[in-house]
C-alpha cells in the first residue's frame, strides 16, 4: 500500500543550460538569414540580364537548375520528416 502512496521519482528531462539553448538559437538565425541572402541572390541571377553580373554570380547562374533541385530536395526531406513526426505523435495507439 505504501508503494501507492508514494509519488513517483521526477523522470522529466532538464533542461538545457541557458548558454547552449543561446548558442542553438543563434545558429538558427544564421541559417535562416544565409538561407534569405542565398534564395535572394538566386532570385537576382535568375532575374537579371547576364551581362551585369559580376563572376560569382555568373557560375551561380550557370548552376542554377542544380540549385534549385538541392533546395527542393532539402525542403521535401524537411516537410516528409516533419509529417512522420507528427503522425508518430498523432497516432501512438498503431506503433509499437
Amino acid at each position: 500500500m505504501q508503494d501507492l502512496l508514494q509519488p513517483e521519482p521526477d523522470s522529466r528531462p532538464r533542461s538545457q543550460p541557458l548558454l547552449q539553448r543561446r548558442l542553438a538559437g543563434l545558429l538558427m538565425v544564421l541559417g535562416a538569414v544565409g538561407l534569405v541572402i542565398g534564395y535572394t541572390a538566386h532570385a537576382v541571377v535568375v532575374l537579371a540580364p547576364p551581362e551585369h553580373l559580376p563572376s560569382f554570380l555568373d557560375a551561380m547562374r550557370k548552376y542554377s537548375e542544380l540549385i534549385f533541385r538541392a533546395t527542393f530536395t532539402f525542403h521535401v526531406t524537411a516537410l516528409a520528416a516533419l509529417v512522420h513526426w507528427f503522425s508518430r505523435k498523432l497516432f501512438k495507439h498503431n506503433s509499437a
